[in-house]
């Protein structure tokens, strides 16, 4: 069942089949979904401006991981909106970001992400609107 509750989310994997699978699986509940390719695509975009941000570890030749770890330094209070997704170790996941293993069934990224949105509520629009 489609809930639209307009809550915005930044993807960011290198993989064309892996974007479309999650953004397929995120707008069937409501979710408006900013997908992109490279950190570069998500470097040009406000993270504060998302509910939630998945971000895979590797992204071509960088790690989403980096860009989890910058973004949290420039805005503390995006941490809790913050998803990684790795196929391989999760030694590189900072500390205190949720991490969901590959392969995953759609519920489980829907529940992780559910999570992320319902935390990052409270914080959203006092970071939305910061200079």
């Amino acid at each position: 069942m489609t809930e639209d509750h307009g809550s915005r989310v930044l993807l960011i994997d290198d993989a064309d089949e892996m974007r479309a699978l999650i953004r397929r699986v995120l707008a069937s509940d409501g979710y408006r979904i900013d997908d992109v390719a490279t950190v570069a695509e998500a470097r040009a975009l406000d993270p504060r401006a998302y509910q939630a941000i998945v971000a895979d570890v590797r992204i071509g030749q960088e790690r989403g991981t980096d860009f989890v770890r910058e973004i949290v330094a420039a805005a503390p209070g995006v941490a809790g909106r913050c998803l990684v997704i790795t196929g391989g170790s999760l030694d590189a996941i900072p500390e205190g970001i949720p991490c969901l293993a590959k392969p995953f069934r759609p519920d489980q990224l829907l529940a992780a992400v559910r999570a992320l949105s319902r935390h990052g509520e409270a914080d959203w629009a006092a970071s939305a609107s910061a200079p």
